[in-house]
């Protein structure tokens, strides 16, 4: 653009330097005496044809030489700039590019990794859910035994009571009363054994319980970081493409 400038300009000053000498030389005696050159002297004709000119215009056209000469040598300082700018992108662009697939080999080693922690770990939950399914189970079992064995202990306590209520009967002597008094040990053991199994199934319970909660925070970890993973790499896909990582540059060579 500043070539074709100057190109115009130097055209713009030879038309002047036309129209100049053209006007001096049809210019009347009157008009003569009158002209003066630039730096105030008056103009001097011989055969017709002033002496001087109007404008230096050899001055003019030197002047516009050098400035093309000047043009010319920056437009090749600014060829090598860019080129130099040029070189300088494309081993940022090479840069970029080897850690986009450096990153993204690191990403994918992370998923894979992550993704056998989340199967593990929701395996290990499933089987939580199932032991707590069956201790829950066990519980029920347990709390209905105690609710079964229950209604015999008071009706056997009851006839215990009214069996000491009855007159001249010496309970030291009784058999019947020495069997009612073993079948309520036996039925108070029972429920003493099934008292103690729902406490234990109970705390085993709430074990499991704790132990699921911690194995499920653990898998919502690996999910976020699934997640977090997973959006990274897409970004770095998106932002390098499988054909510039291939190019290695990240501008058009043809602009």
């Amino acid at each position: 653009a500043s070539r074709k400038a100057m190109i115009r300009d130097l055209t713009l000053k030879q038309e002047a330097i036309s129209l100049d000498n053209r006007s001096v030389s049809i210019g009347s005696e009157a008009v003569k005496n009158s002209l003066r050159t630039p730096d105030g002297d008056r103009l001097e004709y011989r055969d017709g044809a002033p002496l001087q000119r109007m404008s230096e215009y050899q001055e003019w056209i030197e002047n516009t030489a050098n400035n093309l000469n000047y043009s010319a040598k920056a437009r090749v300082n600014s060829r090598k700039i860019g080129q130099k700018m040029l070189s300088m992108l494309r081993e940022l662009a090479q840069q970029m590019r080897n850690e986009a697939i450096a990153i993204e080999s690191l990403l994918k080693d992370s998923i894979r990794t992550w993704t056998e922690w989340r199967d593990t770990l929701q395996a290990q939950v499933a089987g939580k859910d199932k032991e707590m399914r069956s201790a829950d189970a066990a519980i029920d079992e347990i709390t209905f035994s105690l609710k079964q064995k229950g209604g015999p202990l008071q009706v056997a306590l009851n006839r215990q009571s009214q069996r000491g209520l009855r007159p001249g009967i010496e309970l030291c002597n009784d058999k019947a009363q020495h069997a009612l008094h073993q079948e309520l040990m036996m039925l108070k053991s029972s429920l003493l054994a099934l008292e103690n199994q729902l406490d234990k199934a109970r705390e085993s319970r709430k074990r499991l319980g704790a132990e699921r909660d911690r194995l499920k925070g653990k898998l919502e970890i690996c999910e976020q970081n699934l997640v977090i993973d997973n959006e990274i790499l897409r970004v770095i896909r998106s932002t390098f493409p499988h054909e510039i990582q291939l190019s290695g540059f990240l501008l058009s060579e043809t602009k």
